[in-house]
């Protein structure tokens, strides 16, 4: 993408109209897609975990966000994504350390919504997923009886 903007700039074919500025549509794309594959692309490089999940907090790498135990109603699996139902959603919209996604989920989000707009995907996850189902679930428990 970068260098279409940098073709769009020197290109002598176009220098009228509107596509002499097509490198700036290239550019906010090449920035959108970096923007999209940084972190996973980081922690696979240097093996960082995806998911951290401990006695007080789920934290997803990916999205930058600690969903933590006392704020969750529900963690369940869907396809390759596991989807977190928080009580209050509206206070982890600005938690969201992406700002395309924190855009686009403070755009969709209905307050009484069914629909869970916080999820992990969890096809970077190395290890097994019923095994991984199991751990929230105790880890859950361990919090609501600790009264984290």
């Amino acid at each position: 993408m970068f260098c279409l903007a940098g073709l769009g700039i020197f290109s002598p074919v176009f220098k009228h109209g509107f596509l002499h500025y097509s490198y700036i549509i290239y550019t906010l794309t090449a920035f959108a897609l970096i923007s999209q594959i940084y972190r996973p692309t980081y922690a696979g490089l240097f093996a960082k975990p995806i998911l951290v999940a401990n006695e007080n907090y789920i934290y997803d790498f990916n999205h930058d966000v600690k969903y933590y135990w006392k704020d969750i109603r529900e963690v369940y699996k869907k396809g390759s994504f596991l989807f977190i139902k928080l009580y209050h959603p509206e206070n982890y919209l600005d938690k969201i350390g992406n700002p395309q996604r924190r855009f686009v989920t403070k755009l969709w989000f209905k307050p009484n919504s069914k629909r869970s707009f916080f999820f992990i995907n969890i096809d970077f996850v190395d290890a097994d997923q019923a095994l991984l189902l199991k751990k929230l679930d105790n880890y859950r428990i361990q919090a609501l009886e600790n009264g984290v």
